[in-house]
């Protein structure tokens, strides 16, 4: 109920963003700071909910099992741990930083912000920020120094990946963000660059190696964690329609990009959001199929962009009919998606006020 209710709220934000100005009912501040609250509240006071809850409640209750995340997620859960806050306090410090710097990330670069939060809330919120919640930070960190790999700063840029993967090591891939080209592809001249049909055959040999052979190379490497997704998430019966209903889903941004993109401004900036969101779709289609978790996790550093690609679409499409089949595709996808979490156990919200008021 909690979660449609928050669904409902930024589905009403996002109705009345895009509408004009002088119609729009909530202060346009104001809204983002309520949802931020909502957030905040909902990952911070959860009691026994996501897929790693016990994983991360473990680490904080016990040193020695700590020592198996990254250095930096360490020393924050080992420092807090040590003066004795409670867990849920610790997930309000850890959360209010994580979604501050998403906040900024969408608020400095997204015209239209609150159907921005929705792509967010159904597609983030969910995944990392009531569960994974050490990628969850490294994204935060990679959002706002962002801003860096804009203005081609690469040393700074190059600190802020590193700074993130001491959280997770996944956060190493969006150092590739940097060097993704800034302007419009040139299909053709890509299909007549030797350089495509090389890359085109490392990819094809690399796909087809056996899994075996990954499990090996990571469990001798930096990146050893990964054998475990490895070997433990390529099995699902359900993986190919898994993979469909992600590809489709992931498909969207792109089929409105191509229909209203004549509206956008004809800019580096709109290009590079667009290409850094097409090379997550590429990662994705080419790792789902190895391992499910994995693709989704190093794709997240590049899909994250669709919230800046669709609100700023929405905000430059003139003609309130296309803004609204927009937001109608969207609230479809919010809806499956929620339908999704609500009929996991380990998703059934509990807040630990209920905890409390018990006693």
């Amino acid at each position: 109920m909690l979660y449609l209710c928050i669904a409902s709220l930024i589905g009403i934000l996002s109705f009345d963003e895009i509408t004009s100005k002088t119609h729009r009912v909530f202060e346009r501040k104001l809204a983002l700071v309520f949802v931020f609250i909502a957030l905040l509240l909902t990952a911070s006071l959860r009691f026994e909910v996501g897929d790693d809850w016990y994983s991360y409640l473990r680490f904080y209750n016990d040193r020695d099992l700590s020592e198996a995340t990254e250095i930096g997620y360490r020393l924050i859960n080992d420092f807090c741990s040590d003066l004795g806050l409670p867990y849920n306090l610790f997930l309000l410090l850890i959360n209010s930083v994580a979604l501050f710097f998403t906040y900024k990330f969408i608020y400095l670069n997204a015209k239209f912000k609150q159907i921005g939060l929705l792509i967010f809330f159904y597609d983030i919120f969910f995944y990392l920020y009531l569960s994974g919640l050490r990628q969850a930070i490294a994204l935060s960190v990679i959002c706002i120094g962002f801003n860096y790999a804009l203005k081609k700063r690469l040393l700074k840029y190059l600190l802020v990946v590193l700074l993130a993967s001491t959280f997770h090591k996944s956060a190493v891939i969006a150092l590739i963000i940097y060097f993704i080209p800034r302007e419009a592809f040139n299909f053709n001249s890509i299909f007549k660059s030797i350089k495509f049909y090389l890359a085109l055959c490392v990819i094809i040999f690399i796909s087809n190696l056996p899994i075996e052979f990954y499990i090996k190379f990571f469990q001798d490497s930096f990146f050893k964690n990964i054998s475990y997704y490895l070997e433990s998430h390529v099995k699902s019966v359900n993986i190919k329609t898994d993979f469909y209903i992600g590809e489709v889903k992931r498909s969207i941004v792109i089929f409105f990009y191509i229909l209203y993109r004549r509206h956008l401004p004809r800019d580096n900036l709109t290009h590079y959001f667009f290409n850094i969101y097409i090379i997550g779709f590429l990662i994705f289609l080419f790792l789902y199929l190895l391992s499910p978790d994995i693709g989704t996790r190093l794709s997240l550093y590049f899909s994250i962009f669709e919230i800046l690609i669709i609100g700023n679409l929405v905000y430059y499409i003139p003609r309130f009919e296309g803004r609204i089949w927009i937001l109608i595709a969207y609230f479809a996808v919010t809806a499956i998606k929620l339908f999704d979490y609500m009929s996991r156990d380990t998703y059934q919200y509990h807040s630990i006020l209920s905890n409390i008021m018990q006693f």
